[in-house]
């Protein structure tokens, strides 16, 4: 996978749990992954606290697919800009 859009309040594990697991791999291609993280709470707070865990960015739900399509564009040209150096 190439980007991971990451909902925030999952069954099992929520996103910040599965962030720090994506992180800690010894993996550079997991470990570096691009997330986007999916949230409806749309406080400063929930936000810091997105980008805080290791998160790349966030959208709020509900989002126009040009938000999320931005996002996914500015993160993947960045990653490739980072390889290409």
């Amino acid at each position: 996978f190439n980007i991971l859009l990451l909902d925030l309040h999952m069954p099992q594990m929520d996103g910040y749990e599965l962030t720090r697991i994506i992180r800690s791999s010894k993996e550079e291609k997991i470990s570096q992954l691009p997330i986007i993280a999916l949230t409806a709470a749309a406080t400063l707070n929930e936000i810091k606290k997105c980008l805080d865990s290791g998160m790349n960015d966030y959208l709020v739900k509900p989002f126009k697919k040009e938000e999320l399509l931005t996002k996914i564009i500015s993160l993947l040209s960045n990653r490739t800009n980072i390889s290409n150096d």
